[in-house]
């Protein structure tokens, strides 16, 4: 298979990360995942006070970009890259996390980097209902993820997501996750045989 870029997209909590690691195993793929141990503090702390969302969605949106750039740099050296967002995501996130004349500011910003950053060869939608993704957050354990704020965020941002899908079925694959489980061989390869398929 000639390089690709591949993108696993969806609301916090749906096990992106962890869908990334065993595709980019099956498909001898390089990954690129989010380390939370790589997100400054200062950011940590914004998640933890419900704070800082500018800061947050800047900070996000300049490491997505330098990830496309590192997965681009891959993909011309013949490799595959599978990572575990891109930039429409952020996107996504301003319309849930900032309102008024931010939002605005932000959006323009978003219209300039859909307009000018390249897009994955493929992307798939990891999408679970607001029970999965609560009961997987809080399995998840990061000391930020548990108040019911950071809880309500990950679903806003989950139902942006699903909007998004459903006014561009034609550019994603959907991977619902609520009668999966990962942790489960039989599961886990049927979904990676699927997305396969349809990315060869």
């Amino acid at each position: 298979m000639e390089g690709k870029i591949i993108a696993v997209i969806g609301g916090p909590g749906t096990g992106k990360s962890f869908l990334v690691e065993k595709l980019a195993e099956k498909l001898n793929a390089v990954k690129i995942i989010e380390d939370v141990n790589e997100i400054p503090s200062e950011i940590i702390e914004h998640f933890k006070n419900d704070t800082g969302a500018v800061e947050i969605l800047l900070w996000f949106r300049n490491k997505c970009i330098k990830d496309m750039e590192k997965a681009l740099e891959l993909k011309n050296h013949g490799k595959t890259v599978v990572m575990d967002t891109y930039w429409i995501s952020n996107e996504l996130h301003i319309t849930t996390m900032v309102s008024g004349f931010i939002q605005k500011v932000l959006m323009e910003q978003a219209k300039i980097d859909r307009e000018y950053l390249p897009k994955p060869d493929k992307v798939i939608l990891l999408d679970a209902s607001e029970e999965k993704i609560k009961q997987m957050t809080l399995e998840r354990g990061r000391d930020f993820d548990i108040n019911e704020e950071f809880l309500q965020r990950n679903i806003s941002i989950r139902n942006a997501h699903r909007r998004h899908y459903n006014e561009n079925k034609e550019e994603y694959i959907y991977v619902n996750r609520d009668d999966l489980d990962f942790e489960k061989e039989e599961d886990l390869n049927e979904v990676i045989e699927m997305i396969k398929s349809k990315i060869v």
